[in-house]
């Protein structure tokens, strides 16, 4: 039963701009998701009265769900500006080089 989750494909896909990953694309990133959610509300109200047992246990919790959201999205995490035709080059990098090609043209 287990083969089922440690096949290649992704569970969720890079976010369009910044760091990390969208909303999951398989029904397994699904699950993922909603057992988080799940988990976090169930030691919330369970440990309410404990002192800070609780957010230690949704610490433990919330970085293993993040470290498997960081193996299973397609193409890793990088930082992405979007669909440009050079993602490397940031905006104002791109608006220095135009003003510095627009001075050079006045001369």
């Amino acid at each position: 039963m287990l083969h089922i989750f440690f096949d290649g494909k992704p569970w969720f896909a890079q976010k369009q701009y910044g760091l990390g990953s969208g909303l999951p694309i398989s029904w397994k990133g699904w699950v993922l998701f909603i057992s988080y959610q799940a988990a976090a509300l169930g030691m919330a109200l369970s440990f309410r009265q404990k002192g800070y047992y609780w957010e230690i246990a949704l610490a433990i919790v919330t970085i293993l769900f993040l470290f498997i959201v960081w193996k299973k999205t397609e193409g890793g995490w990088q930082w992405k500006w979007g669909k440009k035709a050079d993602p490397y080059v940031s905006r104002a990098k791109k608006s220095r080089q135009s003003r510095s090609d627009q001075s050079r043209t006045r001369k």
